[in-house]
């Protein structure tokens, strides 16, 4: 009886750990976190080696188109030339990520070789994302002692599609997860004391996160607000000023930085974006995007979440507040903004992708949750209908290939595959649920929802690789062969405006304005709004600026084919142009070299 007595009681204290309060986190990870790591640290070097493609029999690794931009921005700081786009150019803010920028500076100061620059970028965020990992298992464990809630958050994270591509591709998104799964670390921290060090080490956090993109202040506002109402009342002071005070004046140092330098208070990406947009047009695409968001990309781990809410109806705890109070956050941005341009790629835009380490812990906490509920009633049903709406939704919305195409073949038995994998889960809430070992229970039902989230992303990314990859190394290719038939102070106008211009390294022209004052305050074209691609000036772009060669277009083809006769341009091949007074191409010699390229120089948004 005795025995009885104590594993109920033992039981009890298990439900209720992670509702018990902070636990003082060991040190050193355990088996399922380093395991994680080592995971995220082979699916980096994977990815990393699948991007690689040579030139001229040069190995060679490319970012993504966007990544490339800051790229460009940031070779030409370390010369001596400024935060600029062109050497000797107009100051215009055309990137988003200072921080992100500077770091890309000092890699190209240390001289690393032209072809290796990408690369060293990627090294760095393959060690974001394994940092990442640990910091994600860290906050787990300060809120639950159960190893599974640490294990499947940090296995989450080392396994996240969007995380891994977007940051391996060169964005800053892995930088601003490491700052903000830091930065939520300390916070949850403060009620045991706002200690010197730790107040230091979350205004730095804090700092670094709004230099790197001025939006994280919106997720700053969060942290700094939930760390106030948790911190003791004699520290409440020292906490403000290290979080409302540090993320504030950082915003109007950098505003300030901004007036004097660019003569603007917000950067030119800003006003292409959102400029004369109307909000009608911003929030109905942005509200579409987060359908696709919630409805399908992330709905397993949200219905996961949710479950653990319903099995354990307890009001949520202080971090579990936290974390959906970031990731509501990061939803409502996307809607305000309308979304991002990429995404045809069927998975979280990389405004979203910051903020998944926080929905993995909660992912994390639902499965201790699901695994230790007492009474799992109307899990069966739940179940059966959780599988029958994910068969249907799965049967009608098709997986997509790099281009964005409709796979007709197959789709059905994709979905199919996808929801037996999710109703696996569902069933091992079922079975073990009257099993008499916790532990075991736990341990197998974190698996299986691992498993469920990552079978579909995974063998998407086997088969198709990085979204947009080739489009991106055909770019290189083709700014390789530019400087190689052109004169250096050839000026090229481009609508990808990232790797054709960084490895030409030639003067350019920004077709859709993110480098364009001009273009950037022009009137929007709405028939079809994607964000940062609804402008553009041909009048001033190509007839005032008038640049030698013109690679690819945007909007109506014939209206811009009408524009480059109308202002002295012949077409070389494809979507190219060369001005016909223009004596600084070897057009024969651009025109052997470009007929090596597959395709056409046009972006990914476009198709």
């Amino acid at each position: 009886g005795q025995i009885l007595i104590d594993d109920e009681a033992a039981d009890t204290d298990a439900r209720t750990d992670v509702h018990a309060g902070p636990s003082e986190p060991r040190r050193g990870l355990r088996g399922a976190e380093r395991w994680a790591v080592v995971a995220s640290a082979l699916t980096s070097i994977v990815f990393i080696a699948r991007s690689a493609f040579t030139i001229d029999g040069k190995l060679t690794f490319t970012l993504f188109d966007d990544a490339m931009i800051s790229l460009t921005y940031a070779r030409n700081f370390a010369r001596g030339d400024g935060l600029v786009w062109n050497q000797g150019g107009e100051r215009v803010e055309g990137y988003t990520n200072f921080l992100w920028t500077l770091w890309m500076a000092a890699i190209h100061a240390v001289g690393i070789p032209t072809q290796f620059t990408s690369l060293a970028v990627m090294v760095t965020g393959a060690l974001l994302l394994a940092g990442t990992v640990v910091l994600t298992a860290r906050i787990t464990r300060h809120v639950s002692q159960r190893p599974v809630a640490a294990g499947v958050a940090a296995w989450m994270v080392a396994l996240s599609p969007p995380l891994i591509y977007w940051t391996l591709r060169g964005m800053e998104v892995g930088l601003l997860a490491a700052l903000l799964a830091g930065a939520v670390l300390l916070v949850v921290q403060l009620p045991q004391g706002a200690s010197r060090a730790r107040l230091f080490g979350l205004a730095a956090l804090l700092v670094a996160g709004v230099l790197t993109r001025t939006d994280f202040a919106i997720l700053a506002l969060v942290l700094a607000a939930f760390a106030t109402a948790w911190c003791r009342p004699t520290d409440r002071r020292r906490v403000v000023v290290a979080t409302f005070g540090a993320a504030g004046a950082t915003l109007v140092a950098h505003t300030a930085f901004r007036i004097a330098y660019y003569g603007a208070a917000v950067p030119n990406t800003y006003t292409l974006k959102l400029g004369g947009i109307p909000m009608v047009d911003r929030l109905d695409r942005g509200f579409t995007v987060l359908g696709d968001v919630v409805g399908i990309e992330l709905l397993l781990p949200l219905l996961v979440v949710a479950l653990g809410f319903l099995l354990d109806r307890r009001a949520p705890t202080a971090v579990e507040q936290l974390a959906g109070t970031l990731l509501l956050a990061s939803f409502a941005y996307v809607a305000y903004t309308g979304g991002d341009a990429w995404e045809w790629m069927t998975m979280p835009n990389r405004y979203i992708a910051p903020v998944l380490p926080e929905l993995a812990v909660l992912v994390g906490l639902a499965t201790v949750k699901i695994a230790h509920a007492r009474r799992p009633a109307g899990s069966t049903q739940l179940a059966v209908a959780l599988v029958a709406l994910l068969l249907l939704l799965l049967a009608v919305v098709a997986p997509s290939d790099d281009h964005g195409r409709q796979l007709a073949s197959g789709k059905f038995l994709l979905g199919a595959a996808v929801a037996a994998l999710i109703g696996l889960v569902a069933l091992g809430i079922v079975l073990f649920a009257s099993s008499s070992s916790r532990p075991l229970r736990a341990g197998v039902l974190g698996g299986i929802v691992v498993l469920a989230l990552f079978a579909m992303p995974a063998y998407q990314w086997w088969r198709i690789n990085a979204s947009y990859l080739d489009g991106d190394q055909r770019n290189a290719r083709v700014g390789t062969q530019i400087a190689e038939t052109t004169s250096p102070h050839t000026q090229i106008a481009v609508v990808s405006a990232g790797g054709i211009v960084y490895f030409a390294d030639r003067p350019a022209v920004d077709l859709l304005g993110k480098s364009d004052v001009t273009v950037a305050n022009s009137a929007p074209h709405l028939a079809n709004f994607v964000p940062g691609h609804v402008k553009w000036d041909y009048a001033w772009s190509l007839g005032k600026l008038q640049p030698d060669l013109v690679m690819g277009t945007y909007g109506d083809p014939e209206a811009a084919e009408a524009d480059l006769r109308r202002y002295g341009y012949e077409r070389v091949l494809r979507s190219v142009y060369v001005r016909s007074s223009s004596h600084d191409v070897d057009v024969a010699a651009l025109r052997r070299a470009l007929e090596q390229s597959p395709a056409d120089i046009t972006p990914a948004t476009s198709r």
